[in-house]
């Protein structure tokens, strides 16, 4: 094969399937192909038989099983070629376009993608509006018409005057007005012979004007050549009947492919050449021979070229009878062998030496994907706002809502102490938190436990017969006092435990009055109030106050949720929808690597976590006036560092799911189990031993307990507890990133 690499794009034996074992299904089944350079090439099937998969082969956006494939001259991916990148021009059947752009940021956007100069982009931009007809230059994309979008589609293919043009399925589901003009708009480009220009379609017979056209069935080319030979080869009105005559022997003709000779194969070679030969001088006009419907011809034209694979050449005359096939029930080859295996051949090409440019990510790319990211914010002005809005929100519900004291808790009281000079229980009952427990007397204990049992009340507190009675000889016979005094001089409390937290304060509200009635009792009869405390004391802490609220505990580990699951919730659908609206296929075929998306996503992201920290930092501190004994600066790191492990964990979720509620859930799904297995809820000292190990190493574990030491203790990084925080989470965030990347790069 001298001719190896000369072409467009060549495929050689090309192979590739997808899935595994009883669910494999072969898409490309040992296809050639050869696309000359310069033309017009239609690339027919029906939906599924492997034109989009072929494509994508041919772009280095999948890997083939087995074969060769050539595009301009080199295999897609090879370094330093531009396949994909800036040779090539892509439309996908999708509009893949961004709403919010004008239609000339829109083309600024990808002109920027391929390297092109301010100059350079305007005269195209310029051009590419008054050849398409587009309207006014700064409309949004989002208020075009659907043609008018495909136009745009269009011109973003074209943008870079691309050596190579690849249109997937341009004119599905456009009226045949609008069809017809992007026709026009092919031949135009097509006139200059610069740019070969390959499109596929399930719409036969508007391939006509193509220069060569590829019948496509089931992963293999059933013919390739021009279209206006095919039809005068089969003797048929319509290429559409070409292309059904030729699936139907496919189908009927697999088991008989190999019943001719390959000596009748030969002559029959020979006999259609011979025929044209005479044709072309004049010296017969009718053939009444004819030659069999599965000879693999290379017909010799008048001019003396051959026309296999198609030469595209508009004064090609072929006579409808020299070439007419005979009817005759087998598989029709048209006129070049398209299903025989062949030998792959080699190639070997110089590499070029290693840049720079192919190992580091592109500065200029990520510099346009950070715009088209903050343009689409700025663009977005009410979702922008939530987003900055929203953790405000939890945070203020978190320090209203949580760690505060109950209030209102209706408790039954059942006072059979009688009424006298020394009556001491009501002096218990008036050192009771009015603002707490709402004393409700109740005649009797039944009634009361009744009421208790229907939910009317929290508790029931029921004070004995002669309760100062007793609870004076209690004191006066000290170790001596039998248990009908103890018993009598012992204020019983029932409780509904169903609300532990609720149970907790009713008894820590009646520890306290009861405290403070003995120290009133004793005071006034001039006595050590110290006599009648329990005789254990709790100095002042070291660090933290004794009485502090719940909320403090909790404060640490709620701050970075909040801001780690925001930046979950702010990347987990970032690459579905690009992916879903084509837009991710598109960037790839400019030539944009993975790791430069990520990051490109991360920096935008990153600003938004930013405002999202420091509004959530004002609250804490100057509104809700949370203690801080150390560093705010190692807090508002900690705070970034678990943004960023939250964006990268969204960045995973988007690259592994295709769909919107996949990832949605998936998101979901990741909230509780973090939630609660690291120590934001309850301590993980409190767990089983399996999950406490496994508590450690969560990505907000660590990082909880660090800022709990830095607010608390004021600990700084010398300590374990803080340094080991910063450590898991960076750990967790480069891990979290690099397999997003990964992901993106193999999903590619």
């Amino acid at each position: 094969m001298d001719d190896i690499g000369t072409y467009a794009i060549e495929c050689y034996n090309l192979s590739k399937h997808y899935g595994r074992g009883k669910g494999k299904l072969q898409v490309l089944q040992n296809l050639e192909m050869k696309v000359p350079k310069g033309k017009i090439y239609g690339l027919l099937g029906p939906s599924g038989c492997g034109k989009t998969t072929l494509l994508r082969c041919c772009l280095g956006q999948l890997s083939k099983d087995s074969g060769l494939v050539l595009t301009l001259g080199r295999p897609p991916l090879t370094r330093g070629h531009g396949i994909p990148g800036s040779r090539v021009g892509y439309m996908p059947q999708d509009l893949a376009l961004y709403g919010e752009f004008t239609i000339k940021e829109m083309l600024i956007y990808f002109a920027t993608l391929h390297k092109m100069s301010r100059k350079d982009a305007n005269a195209r931009i310029d051009f590419l509006l008054d050849l398409l007809n587009l309207p006014f230059r700064n409309r949004m994309v989002a208020y075009l018409s659907g043609g008018q979008k495909r136009r745009v589609s269009f011109a973003v293919a074209l943008i870079q005057s691309p050596e190579l043009l690849i249109l997937d399925e341009p004119t599905v589901g456009v009226d045949p007005l609008l069809r017809q003009k992007i026709w026009e708009y092919l031949l135009q480009f097509a006139q200059t012979g610069q740019t070969t220009i390959i499109l596929t379609t399930h719409y036969i017979e508007e391939a006509r004007n193509a220069d060569v056209v590829g019948l496509m069935r089931n992963g293999k080319l059933l013919a390739e050549e021009d279209p206006q030979v095919l039809i005068s080869t089969y003797n048929f009105p319509t290429l559409e009947e070409v292309f059904l005559k030729l699936c139907m022997a496919d189908i009927e003709g697999d088991d008989d492919e190999h019943d001719i000779p390959s000596s009748v194969r030969a002559a029959s070679i020979s006999e259609v050449n011979e025929r044209t030969r005479l044709l072309s001088n004049g010296q017969v006009t009718q053939y009444t021979n004819q030659v069999y419907e599965d000879t693999p011809a290379v017909v010799e034209l008048p001019n003396g070229k051959s026309n296999q694979h198609g030469s595209g050449d508009d004064d090609v005359f072929v006579d409808e009878e020299a070439v007419k096939p005979r009817p005759k029930v087998g598989v029709v080859r048209s006129l070049s062998v398209m299903t025989t295996k062949s030998e792959t051949p080699e190639y070997h090409y110089d590499k070029p030496p290693l840049k720079y440019t192919d190992i580091f990510p592109s500065l200029l790319n990520m510099w346009a994907l950070l715009v088209k990211d903050l343009l689409k914010l700025v663009r977005n002005p009410g979702l922008t706002l939530f987003q900055f809005i929203l953790p405000v929100v939890e945070v203020c519900l978190f320090y209203l809502a949580i760690g505060g004291k109950p209030q209102n808790l209706d408790v039954a009281v059942i006072n059979n102490d009688p009424d006298g000079p020394f009556n001491l229980s009501q002096k218990f009952l008036a050192q009771i938190d009015d603002s707490m427990i709402n004393q409700k007397p109740v005649d009797s204990l039944d009634e009361a436990i009744s009421d208790l049992r229907n939910g009317k009340y929290w508790g029931v507190i029921d004070i004995p017969e002669n309760y100062s009675y007793y609870l004076i000889q209690r004191q006066v016979e000290g170790i001596s006092a039998d248990n009908a005094t103890l018993w009598g001089s012992t204020v019983r409390v029932t409780l509904d435990a169903t609300n532990q937290q609720i149970a907790i304060s009713i008894q820590t509200g009646l520890l306290a009055a009861y405290e403070s009635f003995i120290e009133v009792v004793l005071t006034s009869l001039a006595l050590n109030p110290a006599l009648g405390q329990i005789p254990l004391v709790f100095l002042d802490p070291v660090y933290g106050e004794l009485d502090g609220p719940f909320t403090y505990f909790m404060a640490a580990g709620v701050i970075i949720t909040i801001i780690f699951f925001h930046a979950v919730a702010l990347t987990s659908m970032t690459f579905v929808v690009e992916r879903k609206e084509g837009l991710l296929d598109r960037i790839w075929v400019s030539g944009v690597g993975s790791g430069e998306v990520s990051i490109a996503h991360v920096m935008t992201q990153f600003l938004i976590i930013s405002v999202q920290i420091a509004l959530v930092l004002v609250f804490t501190f100057a509104v809700f006036e949370l203690p801080n004994e150390g560093s705010l600066f190692l807090v508002i790191l900690m705070m970034m560092l678990q943004g960023l492990c939250g964006m990268a964990l969204g960045l995973l979720i988007s690259a592994f799911c295709d769909s919107e509620s996949t990832a949605i859930q998936l998101a979901l799904g990741s909230f509780y189990p973090l939630l609660l297995l690291s120590g934001v809820v309850w301590p993980i000292q409190a767990m089983p031993e399996p999950l406490y190990y496994i508590a450690l190493v969560l990505p907000q574990t660590l990082s909880a307990e660090g800022i709990r030491a830095i607010l608390g203790r004021g600990w700084d990084m010398s300590y374990f507890e803080v340094w080991i925080g910063f450590v898991a989470t960076t750990a967790w965030w480069l891990v979290l990133l690099t397999l997003a990347t990964i992901v993106l790069r193999v999903r590619r």
